[in-house]
């Protein structure tokens, strides 16, 4: 994710404003911004809880979807945040920032085809989004089983498929390293 903002770029006013809205009425859709500004704060765990009422009380609300997936992401929790980015972007199918997080995150979980369609998205969204384009141009190979064979009548790139794999595996490690994943384990030790 981006550089996050110190406490000290985070307006108090702001927050005691929202925190004073939420006092007064629970049910508010205060709920995202000010867990937003709990995440920027360090606060993950008040801002989980935040966006865990919230999000139950406005399950239709998907930018609280997207406020409670950055907190999971922040607490290291990528499979509980999918469902949240999923819904957000169901809900608001133009939120671009829920598309280029489910994206982001699918890749992190190594579901690289569904990423794909995430970005693919995006580009549908913001045309000129460079990292959506790197991402769709270095994943839509994952697509070509959905064309019929004869649209592949060609000679195979590699000798056998342990050089295939071995190239997938390049590409799957260089994708992941790009978006700051670092795997405990080589891609080839998964296996």
């Amino acid at each position: 994710m981006a550089n996050k903002p110190t406490q000290a770029s985070i307006n108090p006013e702001f927050v005691e404003r929202y925190q004073l809205e939420l006092n007064k009425n629970p049910r508010s859709r205060v709920f995202a911004p000010l867990a937003e500004a709990y995440r920027k704060m360090g606060l993950l765990e008040e801002a989980k809880r935040i966006c865990r009422f919230g999000t139950q009380a406005h399950p239709d609300f998907a930018g609280g979807h997207v406020a409670y997936a950055k907190v999971l992401l922040d607490l290291k929790n990528p499979g509980e945040a999918l469902k949240h980015l999923e819904a957000a972007a169901k809900l608001s199918p133009d939120n671009l920032l829920a598309h280029n997080l489910l994206g982001e995150t699918l890749i992190e979980v190594r579901r690289p085809k569904e990423a794909l369609k995430a970005f693919k998205m995006v580009l549908f969204l913001d045309p000129d989004n460079a990292r959506a384009t790197q991402a769709v141009r270095k994943w839509e190979f994952l697509t070509a089983d959905e064309y019929s064979e004869d649209v592949f009548a060609m000679k195979p790139i590699f000798k056998d498929e342990s050089a295939k794999d071995e190239a997938v595996d390049e590409e799957l490690q260089d994708l992941l390293t790009e978006s700051g994943f670092t795997p405990s384990n080589n891609i080839k030790d998964m296996r």
